[in-house]
């Protein structure tokens, strides 16, 4: 197990570039294939179905009957055309990914919030030119009765429908940024102390997004793995809520030369858990200082120490302690 996390930055690359292959080697075996398993019979069938059409006949149930008719004769041939091309895209996905990944645990910290809302909306947009790129293919491979819908109605409410997407998606992704994560802080893994709605929406949208990479046409894998991209560099930086628990150290400190005798404490707060428990640990030192008051004249020093608090954070929370208190 620990070589395999040790290695996963390699693992993922050779896996992503056997995927680009194995894609392009798809997309290969497609094209040497006849798209249908006999043409001459495929197309007699088809151009009767044509013929059949006027303007007062249903024309639902003509396209149902041309349908029916491609699908009994049709092959794998653009089942593999196109997922071959989806699969290599996948597999430059999982490079992007693992570089990515590879630099925010070499810097220790993750990516700035503004780059997820500029991944949402470039994987929207590909999405849309994959959506419209693939309708146009598929109208000059013959795919669709010439009666049909024109593929600009698809194409306008795939559009509409992208553009409410991600302007809805990136207002929530952009609060979310706002208040649930942590640029430029450590990466962090663990799931275990995300909110209930963290989890049931990384749940939800990767069970969806695995979903739908199948069947594994490009248009398919560029929606999906946009989602999955920006899922996984969210969670690095979300924020976890931990169960603190923070304990007081004192020491007391007599000042011998003062004409009275009066004792003054160095109070240290120390945390097990995060920089965002900080003003936590003050609080309970606060809390400590009231309770003792007639204990101790003054209180000399407070020293706040959590882990992986940056040192100038707490000094400057201690500060502020102090002049909120006055006599600390």
């Amino acid at each position: 197990m620990k070589w395999f996390k040790k290695n996963l930055f390699f693992i993922s690359v050779i896996i992503g570039i056997l995927m680009a292959i194995g894609g392009v080697l798809m997309s290969i075996y497609g094209q040497s294939m006849s798209p249908y398993t006999d043409s001459s019979a495929y197309y007699k069938s088809r151009d009767k179905i044509i013929y059949e059409y006027t303007p007062e006949i249903d024309s639902q149930k003509l396209s149902n009957r041309f349908y029916e008719n491609k699908h009994k004769y049709s092959t794998g041939k653009y089942f593999f055309e196109d997922g071959g091309i989806g699969v290599s895209i996948l597999g430059l996905i999982l490079m992007i990914a693992s570089f990515i990944s590879k630099k925010v645990w070499e810097r220790r910290k993750v990516i700035n919030g503004a780059w997820l809302i500029i991944i949402l909306v470039t994987s929207a947009f590909l999405t849309l030119l994959a959506i419209a790129a693939r309708l146009e293919q598929d109208l000059g491979r013959g795919q669709f009765p010439w009666w049909a819908d024109s593929i600009a109605i698809p194409i306008f409410g795939a559009t509409v429908g992208l553009f409410v997407y991600g302007l809805v998606a990136s207002i929530i992704l952009a609060l979310v940024i706002r208040y649930n994560y942590d640029s430029g802080t450590k990466p962090k893994t663990s799931i275990r102390n995300l909110s209930i709605v963290a989890k049931i929406y990384f749940v939800i949208s990767t069970a969806f997004a695995l979903i739908g990479l199948f069947p594994p046409y490009y248009d398919n894998v560029i929606s999906s793995g946009g989602v999955l991209l920006l899922n996984y560099l969210l969670f690095l930086g979300l924020k976890r809520k931990i169960k603190t628990k923070n304990y007081i150290r004192t020491h007391t400190v007599n000042n011998k030369g003062n004409s009275r005798s009066s004792d003054k404490v160095d109070i240290k707060v120390i945390s097990d858990s995060h920089f965002d428990t900080t003003t936590k640990a003050l609080r309970l030192a606060t809390k400590y200082i009231e309770e003792h008051r007639e204990e101790y004249e003054s209180v000399n020093n407070i020293r706040v120490s959590t882990k992986d608090s940056p040192e100038e954070s707490v000094s400057k929370a201690s500060f502020c302690l102090k002049n909120k208190k006055g006599k600390l």
